[in-house]
């Protein structure tokens, strides 16, 4: 099973309705966790992949008292033994949790934009090395973590990381956007050696 967390804090985006509606034509089972009692009531053994999901929510709008508590609630849901993926929100979200910084856009970005693969890994393994994906965010990684190596950008800003003894992967799109990158969250689905 997957368990998602829901950072739009129970407003359920669309990316969140998108992701969940690819994972039940695929018939993947998965549990989204938007609050600490839907937490509690899960049954960690059964849990073989996490994703952290994208938001509106910007990491400097809040302060450094919220700041805390949510790398503190986080992070030890990082540190359970399974694979993860952080989409957008998450993504920056996994990068700040281990030191990492970000920064805001001049301007929202929300458009399709060719990236550049630059490492052979499990999640964006692709025969290409060019990939076109959706963006829709406004904060960008400025600094990435020591713990992560960068594997996709476009001309600006890392575009994607990973650690792979960790098997910590983010991604600043959102695959559960485009036809043509649904293939990652399957590659993900295969990293967490979930049957499909």
């Amino acid at each position: 099973m997957l368990l998602i967390i829901d950072m739009t804090i129970n407003k359920k985006s669309k990316y969140l309705n998108m992701l969940m509606s690819y994972l039940d034509k695929i018939k993947i089972k998965y549990f989204v966790v938007s609050n600490l009692e839907d937490f509690l009531k899960l049954n960690y053994l059964k849990i073989k992949g996490l994703i952290i999901s994208g938001s509106s929510l910007s990491l400097l709008q809040l302060n450094n008292e919220k700041l805390e508590i949510l790398r503190k609630a986080i992070y030890p849901l990082i540190l359970t033994d399974v694979p993860v993926l952080g989409i957008c929100f998450g993504y920056q979200l996994l990068n700040y949790v281990f030191n990492g910084k970000i920064n805001k856009l001049k301007y929202m970005e929300k458009c399709t934009k060719e990236i550049s693969i630059n490492n052979a890994n499990k999640l964006l393994k692709n025969p290409k090395n060019k990939l076109r994906v959706w963006l829709h965010h406004k904060d960008y990684i400025t600094e990435l973590s020591r713990m992560f190596e960068a594997i996709a950008y476009d001309n600006k800003y890392i575009m994607a990381f990973y650690n792979k003894q960790m098997q910590y992967y983010g991604v600043q799109f959102h695959p559960e956007a485009k036809s043509e990158t649904l293939y990652i969250i399957k590659n993900f689905i295969k990293i967490c050696k979930i049957k499909f």
